[in-house]
């Protein structure tokens, strides 16, 4: 019982998602990503915030304004130069400015550099029968 507690704990803190948000005058501060909004917002809290009251102490950015920590799963959408990246999961490595480096889920695709704009964090990670 006490593996099957710390295996859920662990599954549940490995399903958290953040982010890095730049305020004006105070620099870059992470906070924990709950999910994207119908308009494409993002809704975010502290990350001290307990569960369960996320909602009631969070606000909604919009894509400009927050990064996601390296090691987050994505998924790539709006790829105009590269269109068959879009709807490929991968996991952010490295940031270069505005720009991610990209290792992707299937080992065919080789990692490449993409767009802030153009990664999407993945909340739910399929299962492989879903792919």
């Amino acid at each position: 019982h006490r593996l099957s507690k710390t295996a859920e704990s662990t599954l549940a803190k490995i399903k958290l998602r953040f982010v890095n948000i730049k305020y004006e005058h105070s620099g870059w501060t992470q906070l924990r990503a709950l999910r994207y909004e119908e308009n494409g917002e993002l809704r975010i809290c502290p990350t001290s915030t307990p569960i369960g009251l996320e909602y009631e102490k969070s606000c909604l950015v919009g894509p400009t304004y927050y990064r996601p920590i390296l090691g987050t799963p994505i998924i790539c959408h709006g790829m105009e130069d590269t269109p068959h990246l879009n709807g490929k999961i991968g996991e952010l490595r490295r940031q270069v400015k505005s720009w991610f480096e990209v290792y992707f889920e299937d080992k065919d695709i080789e990692p490449c550099i993409v767009r802030s704009r153009n990664v999407r964090i993945l909340f739910e990670i399929p299962d492989n029968e879903d792919k």
